[in-house]
This record gives structure tokens, C-alpha cells and sequence, in this order.
């Protein structure tokens, strides 16, 4: 059984024992009404529902939910026979274990008294054997008459010989292992220069950012970028041009915020459209939709934790595709990008940058709308990731007013101002550019709220990007 499955049964049991339950059951199931008749799902709306996996999950799971588990009952319990000789303690845990895992509680997993009944079937299995130590002996039955001061983890200590005070001097000596291993691992971190700012030290106990290994993983983010530069492909495209990019590109935007996917699922899309049209020559026309909406999909299955499903990408293609061609094309997509994935991609380097900056949440979102806007570009297609999201932060510091390039800046992405100049001046008149002026998905979508309006920043001119006095300087 699925965790979908299992979700879907506890909180329909939740939900049943609150007043008015019967009715919320009904109301969940959604298939038929109080009365009994049957009441048809209201249609999906285009770039709606994305739950039809879940939905056939859901439906598996109230079978499940309506069989019954047999559960040992704790009054069934054998007593021991004289003389009998009994199983040891590793094969009762064993057989606890087994118990856990192969009996899922039916209706949500909760006995009366509140407990999972889990607990209940271990217990029940531990009273199942016995074993020749008294100490387990003693232990099981006080398992059995309800001590709540003993439990599996007594029984462990007492098969094992292990007392309280030596398990807690276990836990220190664990513990202060752990904390020596932090203080030397401080060692391996990056020498950072004295003009910049360690921007990863203070995080090193939180063990949720990686701090020790953040600054390795982007180097090696970037040393991987030349295995996956795309090359020139306009030339072997007879039926595409750079338009037909742009309109794809603005399109698989308003697939990505109406599936409300993640926006590395819509880079890593664009990153294998641009892959497969310059390893397969002359691809069809008719095929240019389809390739974008794979190549969203294949992007999804390796960044969402719930990818949409294949019928809903169907969907927003208006059915002009069969599920098999979406099928065979997906198969064909991964077998010509090398069946590689994890592809460095610009806004894992944004975030990154950004973060080293400590710049404010407005000049992120900057930053990000100008890079999205380079995806619709074909010629910025060619540079590398993190130099095009190097490029992008800088001038939204600019616009914002945070400075310029700064030594911090200069060491965590490896890139001096003099690399970048050229790229920030093809980035910067996008922020103008009427090329475009009919695609306005990503315009409209940085003008909400829910980004700090950004796409409403005025734009800044040549001279504002390159202060006299800084170029002075360098």
C-alpha cells in the first residue's frame, strides 16, 4: 500500500469520527450521494487538476480501507507450557518487525486507547514466545501486564547484558565523537580570501545546508557545465526558428505556473529541449509541442515529488497527441541526452550567488525574472550557466542599489567583473526588448505580488551598470 493510500485512509477516518462524519465520508469519496446515486466528477479545467495518479490511488485505497486485518487479540495470548523451550529474543524481534510491517491497520492505523496498532501487534507478538532468559521472561510479562516502564528496548538491554548507565555513557561518548568530528572537519572548508566574507561558516552545525560541502558542490556544478554546453542547431532545423523558441518557451512557463511546478523543473525542461534539437537533425514541425511538453515532464519526474501525470500534459496540448507518441517521444528525448538528468542548470547558481551576496528578497526575484527572460533568447542559449546567473545578479544589485562585484562575489563564483562585462550588456536591454512583445507570460507573471511586482522596476542604462569611478578602479 502506498503512503498516498495510507494518508487517504487516516484522514478519512479523522474525519469520520467528527460530528456530521458519514456526510464527509460521502463527501471525500465523491462518488455517490447521500441518497445513493451516483454523481458525475465536475470536468478538469485546462491547466487544472494535475491529481489523476492520486485520484486512482485514492480510489485503490478505500478497497483496502474495507478489508480487515486480523489483529492478535491480547487475551488470546498462549500460556506457557512446563518445560517448554521457546524461541530466543533476536527471533521474537524478528518476528515482531514482520508483524509491524506486513500488517497495516485497516480505517487510519488507531486502536481505542489512541495507540497505533502497531504497538499492540508488537506486543502481542513479543507474548507469542518465550525465551529461557529470566531476565526476558520478566520483562515480557511486564510487558504484558502493562508496565509502562518496561518495554522492547529493556528486553534488548537485558538479552544483551547492557545497563542504563552504560548505555547513556554510550550516547556521550557518540555524542562527543560527533562534535570532535565537526570541529575537525572546520579544516576542510575553502580558505577564503581576508577581503571576502565566509558566508558558509556559521552554518556548519546545521546540518540541513551542508555548509562543509556547499562550496565543493558548486565547483563542481560548474566544472560539469562543459559536458552540457548546447551547440549551434538552427542550422540543421529546416522547420524551427528562434520565434518558434520563444513561443515554445513562453508556453512551457505558463504550463510550469499553472502546474505550479518548481523553476529548476522549467530550466532543466528548456536545457533538454536545446539538447535534443542539437543532437537530432530536422526535427518535424508537428513534433516541436510535443518535445516541449516531454521534455517539462521528464524534468518533472526528476525535480517535483508529485509530477503531473502524462494525461494532464495531454491535456493542456489540446489532445493533439496520442498517449503513445507523448511515450515513444519521452523514451527517444531520454536516450539523446545520454540518460543524464542532473544537469547544472542557471538558477541553482542564482540562489547560490544571491545567498553569497546576503541580497534582499526583492533583488532575488529581480534576478530571476531577468534570467527567465534570457531562456526565451536563443543566442544567450550558448553561454554558461552560472556565468548567465552570474551576469543576471549583478545587475539586479545594480537596479537595486547593493553595489556592484565585491571580492565575496568574486571568489564563490570564480568569475571577475571583467568576464562578465560583455554578457551583462547582451542582458541587460531584455528588460526593453519588444522582440517579444506579444509573449508576455514572464512579464506578467514578475508583475504580481507574490514577486515584489520586480517586473515594474525601471531599467538602468549603460552608464548606471558601470559607475566611471568603479571602472576607474578596476
Amino acid at each position: 500500500m502506498s503512503y498516498r493510500t495510507q494518508d487517504k485512509m487516516i484522514r478519512t477516518t479523522r474525519e469520520n469520527k467528527k460530528p456530521g462524519g458519514e456526510d464527509q465520508k460521502l463527501a471525500v469519496q465523491g462518488k455517490k450521494n447521500v441518497k445513493g446515486e451516483d454523481v458525475a466528477r465536475p470536468r478538469r479545467a485546462a491547466f487544472g487538476d494535475i491529481t489523476n495518479a492520486s485520484q486512482k490511488n485514492a480510489a485503490n485505497g478505500k478497497k483496502d480501507a474495507g478489508k480487515k486485518t486480523a489483529i492478535p487479540r491480547m487475551a488470546e495470548t498462549k500460556t506457557k507450557p512446563a518445560g517448554a523451550r521457546t524461541k530466543t529474543t533476536a527471533a521474537t524481534l524478528a518476528q515482531t518487525k514482520k508483524t509491524t510491517t506486513t500488517q497495516p491497520p485497516a480505517g487510519g492505523g488507531r486502536a481505542k486507547d489512541g495507540k497505533h496498532v502497531a504497538v499492540e501487534t508488537e506486543v502481542t507478538s513479543s507474548q507469542d514466545s518465550w525465551s529461557q532468559d529470566s531476565a526476558v521472561s520478566s520483562s515480557q510479562e511486564s510487558v504484558a501486564s502493562g508496565d509502562s516502564n518496561n518495554s522492547m528496548c529493556d528486553i534488548i538491554m537485558a538479552d544483551l547484558d547492557i545497563s542504563h548507565d552504560e548505555l547513556n555513557h554510550s550516547r556521550m561518548s557518540l555524542d562527543k565523537s560527533i562534535h570532535e568530528s565537526c570541529d575537525s572537519n572546520q579544516d576542510e572548508m575553502p580558505e577564503v580570501p581576508l577581503d571576502a566574507e565566509d558566508i558558509d561558516h556559521d552554518d556548519v552545525g546545521d546540518i540541513t545546508l551542508v555548509a562543509l560541502y556547499a562550496h565543493d558542490i558548486f565547483k563542481y556544478y560548474k566544472e560539469r557545465e562543459e559536458q552540457f554546453k548546447v551547440r549551434q542547431y538552427l542550422d540543421k532545423q529546416p522547420q524551427f526558428t528562434q520565434r518558434m523558441r520563444s513561443v515554445l518557451v513562453d508556453w512551457l512557463v505558463e504550463v510550469q505556473e499553472n502546474f505550479e511546478l518548481n523553476h529548476e523543473t522549467l530550466y532543466l525542461a528548456v536545457k533538454l529541449t536545446d539538447t535534443y534539437m542539437s543532437v537530432t537533425p530536422d526535427v518535424p514541425r508537428d513534433n516541436i509541442q510535443l518535445l516541449g511538453s516531454v521534455a517539462l515532464f521528464l524534468a518533472s519526474k526528476f525535480d517535483e515529488r508529485l509530477p503531473p501525470a502524462i494525461d494532464d500534459f495531454l491535456y493542456v496540448c489540446d489532445n493533439a497527441y496520442h498517449r503513445d507518441q507523448f511515450m515513444a517521444m519521452e523514451r527517444e528525448l531520454f536516450r539523446s541526452v545520454g540518460f543524464d538528468l542532473g544537469r547544472p542548470i542557471a538558477y541553482r547558481f542564482l540562489r547560490r550567488y544571491a545567498r553569497c551576496a546576503r541580497s534582499h528578497i526583492k533583488t532575488l526575484y529581480l534576478a530571476r525574472y531577468l534570467l527567465e527572460l534570457s531562456l526565451m533568447e536563443y543566442k544567450l542559449v550558448f553561454h554558461s550557466e552560472s556565468k548567465t546567473a552570474a551576469s543576471c545578479l549583478y545587475i539586479a544589485r545594480r537596479m537595486r542599489g547593493e553595489g556592484g562585484w565585491n571580492p565575496t562575489l568574486e571568489f564563490y563564483t570564480g568569475y571577475k567583473m571583467e568576464e562578465l562585462q560583455s554578457l551583462i550588456l547582451d542582458l541587460n536591454p531584455l528588460f526593453t526588448n519588444k522582440k517579444h512583445a506579444d509573449l508576455s507570460t514572464i512579464r506578467d507573471k514578475y508583475k504580481h505580488y507574490l514577486f515584489h511586482s520586480v517586473g515594474d522596476i525601471p531599467p538602468i542604462t549603460q552608464e548606471e551598470l558601470f559607475p566611471a569611478e568603479e571602472a576607474d578602479q578596476h
